[in-house]
């Protein structure tokens, strides 16, 4: 704890403990102000979980905390599927500061554990690409990476995503912080979306792909992998460099999947569309770094038009 806080000083919004990575396989905590999201994924953690809130109580005093225990991943050890207010006092939304500005996190009903925390540094790459271009926010959620382009210098965002309670928090995070004139959301299944926008003739300069996981164990690899190629093309059909000579064009591209998880976001790239890949990174730091950490949250961010990506030979 005294290590987070030491590279992330006073941060409202943290995660605290990263399951294998800290030496803890299937527990995830993370801090939002004064509530603690705790989510339990094994067996292991299950049976020992009134030792972790007694530490948790003892070491951060808490005014209340999620026990958050519906990942599908619990059925794979026969457990049961929950999300209640384990302890405290848990407000129906919280609301901190991350990276300048102020969101929301919606502990009961929200997504995973309320906010996407490790891609704040993956987002700062996005804000500081996105000046004066037209930026495509695909599975945009709550629109932290749409507030990043904004105030990056971005001339327009649209964001798609097919949950009408995500669009809601976004719309409501942008006008916390002053840019809703600045920005769209659709609603929408975004593979749908990204190839009708491919069909229109709509063209970005900054492509953000933030997908959920698309390969859930090695037997869907496969299946996932194709998922993520055909993703992809359509992003990279709106580029702006599809369409006329702008070489600056961006496909920023995440991977939480798992099983091969590297490579299947290096495949992902190979569209089709010549490109290259610029920066690869995956979770931030204080997130320790060991093989299993680096395996999930890859990014990788790849230009059009400037020769076709050295993974495009496909899985190996």
């Amino acid at each position: 704890m005294r290590f987070r806080d030491t590279v992330l000083p006073g941060g409202q919004a943290l995660r605290l403990v990263y399951g294998e990575a800290d030496q803890l396989p299937g527990l995830v905590v993370d801090r939002y102000g004064d509530t603690l999201a705790v989510q339990i994924l094994t067996l292991g953690i299950e049976t020992r979980a009134d030792l972790v809130r007694e530490a948790l109580e003892h070491v951060l005093r808490p005014k209340g905390a999620v026990r958050m225990a519906d990942s599908p991943l619990r059925t794979l050890e026969g457990l049961s599927l929950s999300r209640e207010v384990w302890w405290g006092e848990v407000p129906e939304k919280v609301e901190v500061a991350i990276e300048g500005f102020r969101v929301e996190a919606d502990l009961i009903h929200g997504q995973k554990t309320g906010l996407f925390l490790d891609q704040r540094l993956n987002r700062r790459v996005a804000e500081a690409h996105a000046k004066d271009r037209r930026v495509l926010d695909l599975f945009c959620y709550q629109g932290e990476w749409a507030l990043h382009a904004a105030r990056g210098g971005a001339r327009e965002v649209v964001g798609v995503d097919s949950s009408e309670p995500a669009l809601a928090a976004a719309a409501r995070n942008l006008e916390r912080n002053g840019l809703e004139g600045r920005v769209s959301f659709r609603r929408g299944d975004a593979f749908d979306v990204a190839r009708e926008l491919q069909r229109a003739g709509e063209r970005f300069g900054l492509v953000i792909l933030d997908p959920p996981a698309l390969v859930r164990s090695r037997k869907h690899l496969a299946e996932g992998a194709r998922a993520y190629r055909e993703l992809n093309r359509a992003a990279m059909g709106s580029s702006a460099a599809r369409a006329a000579t702008t070489s600056g064009t961006c496909c920023s591209t995440r991977s939480c999947s798992r099983p091969r998880a590297p490579r299947a976001a290096r495949s992902a790239c190979s569209s089709g569309a010549a490109s290259r890949p610029t920066i690869r990174s995956s979770s931030p730091c204080p997130r320790p770094t060991t093989s299993s950490a680096r395996c999930c949250r890859r990014c990788e961010r790849a230009r059009p038009g400037a020769g076709r990506l050295a993974a495009a030979t496909g899985i190996r």
